[in-house]
């Protein structure tokens, strides 16, 4: 049992219902629809019915995310160059496969920081794990290394929302850190239906654990799947660097509030503008009334009796 795995550090706690709302305000669309029962302010004695229709007629002005992704494409309109001068033939061609191809997923080194900018103006931070391709058995020279693939580094990028827990030294670097993923996932083609898989990758500065967590006959269970030297072991470093960006151009965090505030007002001049468009009866009436009653059964009763008067009055002219 190793419960110890899913700890949170404060700063994670804190601030990962604000990684989500920011999520949510980037992404808008459905994603934000799904949501929007979290952002949708409720009017003062505001009948549950009538929020509830307000509710499923929202929509969502998502203008900070336009404004994210332009920020990003004038940034880095320009591809940069790089060159390597006086490198030998293994070690560009080390180089150029990196580039063209730094995540093993056919992303080439300049869109991938690319993608890191777009989360670095939305949530603040990001994180970028270096690592190399984990096979059974040592290799014996650098050819049969190279003939693995283990020679081959990859990046992999995390959300601020991802690396849960962390520690640091006094000169700021990290001795450990701990990563949570999560995923549908189906056996076989056979099995039926779906089931989430919550995954923990453990870095400190020579080892690393992947933790998986399944469900068995007693319940829940988080079993060690996976365990050994990383990459960066030699040089006792976690392989794990944390983007940050400056508080003045996280976009996302100076915007969020007036986007919300704006999602209401917009949705409320909407609701307005859509009971406009109702004709409601107005009933004028020199009858004295005990009580003021509006709704179907006043209408059908005295609507009704008007009605009838004005029938007989045609009649008789």
């Amino acid at each position: 049992m190793t419960s110890y795995i899913k700890q949170e550090h404060p700063d994670f706690t804190t601030n990962s219902q604000m990684w989500r709302r920011y999520r949510d305000l980037y992404s808008g669309g459905e994603r934000f629809r799904q949501n929007a029962g979290e952002y949708l302010v409720a009017r003062q004695r505001e009948p549950m019915d009538v929020y509830h229709e307000r509710l499923n007629r929202v929509f969502y002005e998502n203008y900070i995310g336009s404004i994210i992704d332009w920020y990003t494409a004038t940034l880095l309109r320009k591809e940069p160059v790089i060159e390597f001068l006086g490198a030998g033939d293994s070690t560009k061609q080390f180089f150029n496969e990196f580039i063209h191809n730094c995540d093993l997923r056919g992303t080439t080194l300049p869109q991938f920081f690319r993608d890191q900018m777009t989360e670095l103006l939305v949530e603040g931070k990001s994180w970028l794990a270096v690592d190399f391709p984990q096979q059974g058995g040592p290799a014996l020279t650098r050819a049969e290394e190279d003939a693995l693939g283990r020679s081959r580094a990859y990046l992999t990028a995390y959300g601020a929302d991802e690396v849960i827990n962390w520690s640091r030294d006094q000169k700021g670097e990290l001795e450990w850190a701990v990563i949570r993923t999560t995923c549908l996932k189906q056996d076989t083609v056979q099995t039926l239906g779906w089931k989430k898989e919550q995954r923990w990758i453990y870095y400190d500065r020579e080892r690393f654990e992947i933790h998986v967590e399944s469900e068995g006959d007693k319940g829940h269970h988080i079993d060690m799947v996976a365990e050994g030297q990383h990459g960066f072991a030699a040089i006792h470093k976690v392989p794990l660097f944390e983007l940050k960006i400056s508080p003045g151009l996280w976009l996302m965090n100076k915007a969020a509030l007036l986007q919300l505030e704006h999602f209401n007002k917009s949705n409320a001049l909407g609701w307005a503008l859509t009971m406009g468009l109702f004709a409601m009866p107005v009933v004028y009436s020199d009858k004295e009334f005990v009580t003021v009653q509006v709704g179907r059964e006043f209408l059908s009763r005295d609507v009704g009796g008007c009605a009838r008067r004005c029938e007989r009055m045609a009649l008789l002219r």
